[in-house]
């Protein structure tokens, strides 16, 4: 047995979920920070100019948050492996939570990126195309689905090994912070894309709750993924490489508009 069945929780354990989260996030900023100056450092051993090397980190910011991320989430994996005296499988456990997408997902996905497409077509000064670059297209569309992957991942993992059934609005609001604080420390320049970011936060730990792992991976890669390196809602590159273009800001009015509807025709709709 991985978990236990009882449903009588005590707040230390709700804490143990944000305090590992919290480690997480640390791990993440600074792993990104000695990685970061690592590159740095030989940079400067191979006689780079300065601009140079900000081309070069600039371009490759996705990979060096990609390996921060897995870095921070397998050390946190470690560390709850080591706190814990059962045999926590980490693998076979999630084998066994995967779930098959609902058929709900499917809808929300198309009307999403639809309208988003919408929105930009009569509020962003239209869609222009950009020049394509196969290197980094697909950089900005991994690194935008691990970005959020490894994150719901571990919470999940810590949610489901001390049996939180029920997780209150304060817990969820603590983690969002934490992942806003984190983001913005790591991704300064990110605030054009805050919506976005809060908004896929709470959808992806709205399917957590759900237990629908299955609506948590179409969301992250038919959702997430194709809005940063096809729509341009980069949160690192902004639409400099993505397929498509455009000169304004997304109105949030609308953003939100279109999340809402989304949501609640997820939560209403009877087909599984």
């Amino acid at each position: 047995m991985i978990f236990t069945n009882s449903d009588s929780k005590s707040p230390l354990e709700y804490r143990k979920l944000f305090l590992y989260y919290l480690l997480f996030s640390f791990m993440f900023l600074f792993l990104q920070l000695i990685l970061t100056s690592v590159f740095t450092f030989f940079h400067f051993l191979l006689e780079h100019d300065m601009n140079t090397i900000e081309s070069w980190l600039s371009r490759n910011t996705w990979e060096v948050l990609i390996l921060s991320k897995f870095m921070s989430f397998i050390f946190t994996i470690k560390i709850l492996k080591l706190n814990i005296y059962e045999d926590f499988k980490v693998f076979e456990y999630y084998r066994d939570i995967l779930t098959r997408p609902s058929r709900k997902i499917w809808g929300m996905t198309f009307f999403i990126l639809f309208f988003i497409y919408i929105l930009i077509e009569q509020f962003s000064g239209g869609v222009d195309q950009n020049q394509f670059q196969n290197g980094l297209l697909y950089s900005s569309y991994l690194g935008s689905t691990t970005y959020y992957l490894f994150d719901i991942l571990l919470i999940v993992t810590i949610q489901r090994y001390f049996n939180l059934e029920k997780i209150n609005l304060k817990l969820y609001g603590s983690l969002l912070l934490v992942f806003l604080l984190s983001s913005k420390i790591a991704l300064p320049y990110m605030s054009k894309f805050i919506v976005f970011i809060i908004i896929h936060f709470i959808a992806l730990l709205f399917f957590a709750a759900k237990k629908n792992s299955g609506d948590v991976l179409v969301y992250i890669f038919l959702i997430i993924g194709p809005l940063s390196s096809v729509f341009g809602l980069d949160i690192v590159w902004d639409n400099l490489y993505s397929v498509f273009a455009y000169d304004k800001a997304l109105p949030v009015t609308g953003i939100l508009g279109i999340w809402c509807i989304a949501i609640g025709y997820y939560q209403i709709s009877r087909s599984h």
